[in-house]
């Protein structure tokens, strides 16, 4: 796990292997979306056995974005907390969200998942070439090359109040970005 805190965005590797870089958090608040990446100041803490990523000073929301990281036999956990001192209202919040030219791998291949009450859907491969708009699946996902294997899985681990997403977008057959949401 790589965090800038010039740019509030992260990255993440793999021994010598970038899978994606430039990655940030972003929720719609009060009707507005703002980005981790917006936000002015990034401070890095530690806290138990999480890695805690706070934005401050957003030139439009007097909050601050709190990204969390935890490491678990082999997978991170992420999620946003959003706080203000008054009273504010969100149906999305993106713990990770990327940017086109980010996501590095190669020959790529998503899993969309149907919502889990959805017989009549069966879970679909789309090859990267076949990519052309926005395609989502519902609460895990997966991109990875074609050839080795390798790549993400994706999804939420609680989902007890909002339906949860994986959304790809693309273009020209070509990945254009990837986020992973609930709302």
């Amino acid at each position: 796990l790589i965090l800038d805190k010039r740019n509030g965005v992260f990255s993440l590797t793999y021994g010598e292997n970038t899978i994606l870089a430039n990655a940030h958090s972003e929720a719609k608040v009060n009707g507005e979306i703002i980005c981790s990446d917006e936000f002015k100041s990034h401070t890095v803490t530690k806290e138990n056995e999480k890695i805690l990523f706070t934005h401050e000073n957003h030139p439009n929301f007097g909050g601050k974005m709190i990204q969390s990281f935890r490491f678990t036999d082999g997978y991170v956990l992420t999620d946003v907390t959003i706080t203000h001192s008054e009273s504010i209202t969100t149906n999305y919040i993106c713990p990770m969200a990327i940017y086109p030219n980010s996501l590095h791998i190669e020959n790529g291949l998503f899993l969309q998942m149907p919502y889990d009450n959805d017989a009549w859907v069966e879970p679909k491969w789309i090859a990267e070439e076949e990519l052309a708009h926005t395609t989502n699946g519902y609460e895990v996902g997966a991109y990875i090359n074609q050839k080795t294997g390798a790549g993400l899985v994706l999804g939420a681990v609680e989902h007890d109040n909002w339906k949860n997403g994986v959304e790809i977008n693309g273009e020209d057959g070509k990945c254009m970005g990837l986020a992973v949401y609930s709302g």
